[in-house]
């Protein structure tokens, strides 16, 4: 019985020590997963937001652009083009193949012609020409 009483006040100290500890340990929030939605997508924090132009931001919009280039190939409905910058859609100048939306504008264009030309462009890989032009 004496170790009994002995004991008693060891395990109360432990068990004291224990409740402690459980009491101070700070809690830690649940890690964040794509689909768990973050303070800035509440809907709390988009009250000033008009929510009838919320279907736009689903899908990519075309941005209309212009520029000049030399041609360096052509083929039934295609045509590729080594262009300066295009500000528009902020790109370096650069040679690319462009879709055109009718075949009847590459009528009377040949390799080498210098060309003006409209586009839209809804991405970088998603680009045809809408009006083509021999510039001098």
């Amino acid at each position: 019985m004496s170790t009994l009483k002995t004991m008693t006040p060891i395990a109360s100290v432990l068990a004291l020590l224990l409740a402690t500890a459980a009491c101070s340990e700070t809690t830690k929030a649940p890690a964040q997963s794509a689909t768990t939605p973050t303070k800035a997508a509440t809907t709390d924090d988009m009250a000033g937001m008009k929510v009838d132009k919320m279907s736009d931001m689903d899908s990519p919009k075309a941005v209309v652009a212009h520029g000049v280039g030399v041609v360096n190939a052509i083929d039934t409905k295609s045509i590729t083009i080594a262009h300066g910058p295009i500000a528009e859609v902020g790109w370096p100048a650069m040679t690319m193949a462009f879709p055109v939306a009718d075949t009847k504008l590459l009528a009377g264009i040949k390799v080498g012609t210098k060309v003006g030309f409209t586009f839209s462009s809804e991405s970088m890989a998603n680009n045809t020409i809408t009006e083509l032009k021999v510039v001098k």
